[in-house]
This record gives structure tokens, C-alpha cells and sequence, in this order.
């Protein structure tokens, strides 16, 4: 007979973790694909020592909400993100607050909260050993709450966990659409930015808890958990997820040259160095402008509005992020996407 204290037989009665995995099928043009990739995720669990996941499509209708709270239920041990930030955004709501933490495998163009946290974008590998070995944080929920009649009261609702913005920003997610993102990639972006920069300007107040206001005509004001745009673009450098505060920049270029100085300061993390950027932080912010503005949430454009608040849920979701000490969980330059 064995002995009850040797690892072989402590394998074989203790319960491997397991992990349910939500995917987008709308990343994947052909159902091989994504038959494809179930498998190359499968065999990249069972190497971390992890069982084998629990995989769950999103439809139309529930957009990940219905499987996020369906995968709870279940007792996983993690619930995986496998799409954009879209996907991130909504099944990350259904974990506010849960004992259950938040895995993701990004496979969107913009990626903001993974490339916030430092999880590899282009080695869904790595990703996987960032799941299964990685640390757990908990970092701050934003909900955004929208006035788009102009009415003083905040009719909709929505969670971000990296930014929002009215404006500008908004302008450029919204004339980057799937099609052209499909085509170009991350250039969507840049493209849609020059068409976007010398839109109208409206009178834009922007408050705090505290009471404090600063109008003036703006491009556009950010509110942000994170400061990381897509491509690496540093906009708030202090931001911090974990500290209980939100960042808010608030963006006055006018001329070709202010904009070119606004972009180098972007790129340098200089971004609050000048004075048609100015920045204001608070536990709850307020954004109103005279005209109806598009607006956007983590990257996704959600119609416009005259105004939005932004109040913290603190340290409300458990999410995976690198491990410092695995070389694994660096995020590699160049690769494409299934590598282990």
C-alpha cells in the first residue's frame, strides 16, 4: 500500500484548478479557427498543471454577460476574458466584487486593460502562464454614468476599467470601425485621429468632489483608471488602478503646432507638461460640454452626450497580471499570436 502522504497519491485525489473560458467567436473568421484555437489553449492549460478549461462562446444577446455569471456557478476556479475590450469590459462586470478573479487572452486590436497590466498581447502562451502563475491585484472598477439629452440626470450606466473619454478620443475609437481596424490594424487609428483633430470645440467644464471646475473650450477630456492608450501612448502617467483615484486630462490644442507639440509630449510621457493639456483627479468626476460630443468607454464608442460622471468601486475586481519574477510573463516584442 502506498503511503497516504506521498505526492503520487495526493495528485490523484486532489482537484486540479480549472478554468472557464469565454470567447468572442466573432474574432475568428472560420469556425476551424476557433476550434483551433480551443485546442492550442487547451494543451497550453494542462502544461501550466491547470485541467482542462471549460470553453463558452458569447452570442449577440448576452455579449458574455449570461456566461460570465453562468461560469460562477460552476465554481471555476477562473474566468477567462478571450476577446477585445469589449468582452474584457463585460465580463469583468459580472465579477465586481467576486471571489472569482478575471484571466484574459487578449485578441482585439486595442487591448487596453491587458496592455495596462503588461499581459503579453501577441503570445497567447504566455498569456496562458500569466493566468494560471501569475499574480493576483485588485484594482479599481470605474462606472460611468451618461447624460446624452442634456438633462442633469444620468439616464445609462457603464463599467471601465481603463479609460473614457468624451470628444476627441471618442471621435477617433468611432471613426475606426471593425472593418477598418480588419484592414489596417492599429493605423485605424491614426487614420481616423487626422480626420478627427480639427473637429468643433465646445465650452467644457470638467469638476471634482472637491468643488473644483475648470472651463474652457476643449478637444476633448479623458477620464481614466489606466493611462495607457492603444499603441503604448502614455496619456496620464500617473494613473494607478490600485490607489482609489480617478485622472482626468483635459486636451486644448488648437493649432497644427500645438497638436504635433501635444503628440511629442504624448510620446516622451510628457503629457502634462503644456499648458493646453491640464489634468484634475478626485474619487468622482464630472465632464459637461455645450455641444453633444461622441463618447467612448475602454475603446468602444457609445453614441454621444452633453455630460458623464465617473465615480471608483476601489480595489472591487481580482485580476491576473505578470508575474516580475517569471521571465514567461514578459511581454515579447515581436511574435505572432499561437506560441507557446
Amino acid at each position: 500500500m502506498r503511503n497516504p502522504q506521498s505526492p503520487v497519491q495526493k495528485l490523484s485525489v486532489e482537484r486540479l484548478p480549472v478554468a472557464a473560458v469565454i470567447i468572442n467567436p466573432g474574432k475568428f473568421s472560420r469556425r476551424t479557427q476557433l476550434e483551433e484555437f480551443a485546442q492550442f489553449i487547451t494543451q497550453c492549460f494542462i502544461a501550466e498543471g491547470w485541467s482542462q478549461p471549460i470553453f463558452m462562446e458569447t452570442t449577440a444577446q448576452s455579449r458574455g454577460t449570461a456566461e460570465a455569471l453562468q461560469a460562477q456557478t460552476l465554481g471555476v476556479d477562473m474566468v477567462v476574458a478571450a476577446g477585445g475590450d469589449g468582452t474584457v469590459r463585460t465580463v469583468a462586470e459580472q465579477l465586481i466584487g467576486a471571489q472569482t478573479p478575471l484571466g484574459i487572452l487578449p485578441m482585439g486590436t486595442g487591448n487596453l486593460l491587458a496592455r495596462g497590466l503588461g499581459i503579453p498581447r501577441r503570445a497567447l502562451g504566455q498569456a496562458v502562464s500569466v493566468i494560471c502563475q501569475g499574480d493576483t491585484q485588485l484594482i479599481d472598477a470605474g462606472w460611468l454614468e451618461v447624460d446624452r439629452e442634456d438633462s442633469g440626470q444620468f439616464a445609462e450606466r457603464h463599467l471601465f476599467l481603463v479609460m473614457c473619454g468624451m470628444g476627441f478620443d471618442a471621435a477617433v475609437v468611432a471613426g475606426a470601425g471593425e472593418n477598418l481596424k480588419r484592414q489596417l490594424g492599429h493605423a485605424a487609428y491614426i487614420v481616423s485621429a487626422f480626420s478627427s483633430i480639427f473637429r468643433p470645440t465646445g465650452a467644457t467644464t470638467v469638476s471634482n468632489e472637491h468643488g473644483m471646475q475648470r472651463s474652457k473650450s476643449t478637444r476633448g477630456v479623458m477620464v481614466g483608471n489606466f493611462g495607457t492608450l492603444t499603441m503604448g501612448l502614455r496619456i496620464m502617467p500617473q494613473a494607478d488602478p490600485s490607489d482609489g483615484l480617478l485622472d482626468a486630462i483635459t486636451l486644448a490644442p488648437h493649432t497644427a503646432v500645438d497638436w504635433a507639440r501635444l503628440i511629442w509630449d504624448v510620446a516622451t510621457g510628457q503629457a502634462n507638461s503644456r499648458k493646453y493639456v491640464t489634468r484634475t483627479r478626485g474619487q468622482s468626476i464630472e465632464v459637461r460640454s455645450a455641444l453633444q460630443e461622441p463618447l467612448q468607454v475602454d475603446g468602444d464608442w457609445i453614441g454621444a452626450a452633453y455630460g458623464y460622471r465617473c465615480t471608483l468601486q476601489p480595489q472591487s475586481l481580482m485580476i491576473k497580471c505578470p508575474n516580475a519574477r517569471n521571465p514567461r510573463h514578459e511581454a515579447p516584442a515581436l511574435q505572432s499570436g499561437m506560441t507557446a
